[in-house]
Parts: C-alpha cells; structure tokens; sequence
C-alpha cells in the first residue's frame, strides 16, 4: 500500500528529464514516467534485483544530523562503520555541525541507510542507548507518540495556568478578608470607646448635679456648673480610657 501510494505522488527532485519526455508532458510522478517508459522505451528496460529496487523506492530524508552518539533521526540514534571511520562522532562532539542524507523503512524502526556520496547505501543500525525504548515501532507510531506527548504537554501548560489563577485569586480574598476584618474591628473599638467616653460624661453630670443639691454652699450659676463638667468631663473621660487599656495591656 505505501509503494502504491508513493507511486502517485509527485517527486521532490525530479530526474533529468530528456526532449521527448518533456515534449510529451510527462509530470514526474513514478508511476506515469513508468507506463510512458514502457510504451516508448521498452528496448531500453534493464533488470535489477529486489534490493536495489526496494532500497530505490524508500523515502528519503535531507538534512540529518549527525551528533555525538550517532545518527539522530526520531528520538533515536543511528550507528555504521562509515561514521565510525570518519570519526563523524568525536567531530559532533567537538562542535562541528554534520548533515547526512539517510533513507527510512517506515515499518523498521531498527535501521536506516546512510546514502553516501558514490551512490551507495550503508545499513545503520540503532545504539545500544536507543534499544530499550520503541522496540518493533512503525515510524507513523512514533509520529502518533510526538503529537499525543505535544496535546499533552499543551493540556499541562493549560492546567497549570488555571490552578496558578485560583490560587492568586484565593490569595487575594484572602487578604481582602483580612483587611476588612481590621476595619470591622477598628469601627468597633471606637464605638466602645465612644460608649465609654459617653459612660463617663453621665457620671460626671450626674454627680456635678447631686454634689449641687447636696452642697450648704450657695448656688453656682449655670454657667459656672458647664465649665466644672467640661473640665471634670476631659479630665474623667481620658484617664477612665488609659486605664482601661491598662487593663487590656496587663491582662
């Protein structure tokens, strides 16, 4: 099915292209250069083993690269005796940027082929470091794994942005609890103090008018009875408080 289907689409790097192919309007699909070849050049069809022709039909990958453990294609690692000779490896390792051309079996994750610059193909196998994970995968199973471990990651980032605002938002209630708590408490302790204050001025009235109709002295005049209770009102008023936060403070 894959061949099938790689025989319809239209190739990335068509091949030279001679006059009458061109003149005939061949677009470089495979399998239409393949029934036109057959018709007009059937003199000219050559044999070639199986290998070849399936090694031909595998897709190719541009711009692979090579790092210090390998061939690095798909979260795996790829090794042959070419990069091992050519020491691609240990120059990765030193900072040199190195790109490859390798072809894929899609239904073989244990292998690539490194196309090397004579025309010629070189199996690579997997690293030991990479044998433990992905054993016996398609490539379109690792590609199904990179898009689940993408949504993933995206819900994780989506849920943790959530549960960052919650908890700002509890943050915040929680000290506007705390700063309306002071205020209802403020707003409460001067009603008890004004109270007490207003306790005070009662006594103080109450025993400036008995302290009158007790007294053998002569009447003072009205006005001479409010300067001694705004006096005595102040005086009383202010050490009546103090020592009531004496007592708080003691206690």
């Amino acid at each position: 099915n894959y061949i099938l289907l790689y025989n319809q689409r239209a190739l990335k790097k068509p091949p030279q292209e001679s006059d009458d192919i061109v003149q005939a309007g061949i677009r470089p699909i495979p399998i239409e250069m393949w029934n036109w070849g057959k018709e007009n050049r059937g003199g000219t069809l050559r044999q070639m083993d199986d290998e070849a022709i399936r090694i031909a039909l595998l897709p190719k990958i541009d711009y692979v690269t090579v790092t210090a453990q390998g061939i690095s294609y798909n979260k795996n690692f790829y090794i042959c005796d070419t990069i091992v000779e050519k020491k691609w490896m240990q120059k990765a390792r030193h900072g040199d940027t190195l790109k490859c051309t390798i072809k894929i079996d899609p239904r073989d994750t244990e292998h690539i082929l490194l196309c090397l610059n004579d025309g010629s193909f070189e199996w690579c196998e997997r690293t030991d470091a990479s044998k433990g994970k992905f054993v016996n995968w398609f490539y379109e199973d690792l590609v199904t794994l990179e898009l689940i471990q993408t949504r993933m990651q995206a819900g994780m980032k989506t849920e943790m942005l959530q549960n960052e605002i919650d908890f700002r938002k509890n943050v915040e209630e929680i000290i506007q609890d705390a700063i309306d708590n002071q205020k209802v408490t403020f707003i409460e302790t001067k009603i008890v103090k004004n109270e007490i204050k207003n306790i005070g001025i009662s006594r103080t009235v109450e025993k400036q008018l008995k302290r009158e109709e007790e007294s053998f002295t002569p009447k003072v005049q009205k006005n001479d009875i409010n300067e001694v209770w705004i006096e005595n009102d102040e005086s009383y008023s202010e050490a009546f408080l103090n020592l009531i936060d004496q007592e708080g403070a003691d206690e």
